[in-house]
């Protein structure tokens, strides 16, 4: 990753406890974070749910929708990024709000999910938007090592020139959503 510009520009938390909350976000070559009209329907998608969840944000980057999840009274959310510049700065970020409940874990996800650890009720998927392949093989590991609980939601955001992620059968889209330049999806897993 290059990084130009320490601080480019600034997001904000949108709802929850820390609602207006700015993050700075660096200009790094692939970082794109979820634009605030994309985490609002989310989030309204999610609602029910969120609170007293444990959550996963994979390629989490400036750590935005697991935050977000945390303004909303997520239980937990590990944040997984192999960029340690952008987990010191989401460490720094989270524990000047004071929060106790994440932890930040700097290393390759896909190494991380080879081997079973937790079972998750939310999973964020927002990789580097030209890899749908990055997509596809963390939904295969989080069936295989079982990451997922019985009823769980996994939202993946794409380009959407992409083809759409390929999914187990016991994934059913509950919404999708196209813009000019992205595709996101939430799934429900209940087995």
């Amino acid at each position: 990753m290059n990084i130009k510009n320490l601080n480019k520009h600034k997001i904000r938390i949108i709802g929850g406890k820390w609602k207006n909350t700015k993050f700075l976000v660096p200009f790094i070559t692939d970082l794109r974070p979820t634009l605030s009209s994309i985490r609002e329907t989310l989030f309204n998608w999610l609602a029910p749910v969120v609170q007293g969840s444990l959550c996963l944000d994979c390629f989490s980057g400036t750590g935005i929708l697991g935050s977000e999840a945390l303004s909303r009274y997520a239980k937990f959310v590990f944040f997984i990024e192999k960029n340690l510049y952008l987990n010191l700065r989401l460490m720094k970020k989270l524990n000047d709000l004071h929060a106790k409940n994440f932890r930040v874990i700097t290393t390759n996800i896909l190494i991380w999910l080879k081997k079973p650890r937790f079972s998750f009720d939310i999973v964020f998927i927002d990789p580097p938007y030209l890899n749908i392949n990055l997509v596809n093989y963390v939904v295969y590991f989080l069936e295989k090592n079982y990451f997922l609980k019985q009823k769980s939601w996994i939202y993946i955001e794409i380009d959407r020139s992409n083809s759409d992620p390929i999914v187990p059968k016991s994934w059913k889209i509950y919404r999708k959503k196209t813009t000019k330049r992205t595709s996101y999806y939430l799934y429900s897993r209940d087995l």
